[in-house]
């Protein structure tokens, strides 16, 4: 009698201490969770849904790690959201208001725009490292990487660095940045620039 009791009470604490988001099926228990309205376009469902067994206490077990991971994608999908409204709040400014001019004469300048390209290598070739390359992708990145000095040391011999004039623009543009600079500025900016990779 005493051993009925004890499951009389364990079942109904069961039922009172049921957390949150956890349900009681005929099959077991199950975790129930409704996705909040403001990020079920980029969750793609209106409600977290897992079976959790029929074992109470591993199934509080299982609830607590799923309510983590939902709390993660809702907070992903939260500041995903946020950014794309930054995107498009941006992209509607007019190209003279979303872009900030730069004087070709600025100090250091050619320093800084060494530095961020070089640093865009170090990252492309984190990025192949980690993926593997077949002898083609291998042979063209080769290729290029032979080529690149070469082509810049007959630049700076030559001191025409007009090919390398887009790839400066290209930088600057990636920071948000337009260049105010004669040609002159221009020519000077883009030679220190390729000094700075070449060295």
């Amino acid at each position: 009698m005493t051993g009925t009791n004890q499951k009389r009470r364990a079942a109904s604490a069961k039922v009172t201490d049921m957390p949150l988001n956890m349900r009681k099926t005929p099959h077991g228990y199950q975790y129930r969770r409704v996705v909040p309205e403001d990020v079920r376009a980029q969750i793609g469902k209106r409600e977290f849904k897992k079976s959790l067994g029929k074992d109470f206490l591993k199934a509080k077990s299982l609830l607590a790690a799923l309510e983590v991971e939902s709390n993660a994608a809702i907070d992903r999908a939260r500041v995903a959201a946020e950014n794309g409204r930054s995107i498009e709040s941006y992209l509607k400014r007019s190209p003279d208001a979303r872009l900030k001019s730069i004087s070709g004469s600025s100090p250091d300048l050619a320093g800084k725009l060494s530095a961020l390209y070089l640093a865009g290598l170090d990252v492309d070739l984190e990025n192949r490292r980690k993926q593997v390359m077949n002898d083609d992708d291998f042979q063209a990145l080769e290729e290029n990487v032979s080529d690149m000095l070469p082509r810049i040391n007959r630049a700076l011999a030559t001191g025409n660095v007009t090919a390398f004039f887009p790839v400066i623009q290209t930088l600057l543009l990636g920071r948000g940045y337009v260049l105010d600079a004669t040609q002159e500025e221009m020519q000077l900016l883009t030679y220190g620039v390729l000094e700075h990779i070449q060295a």
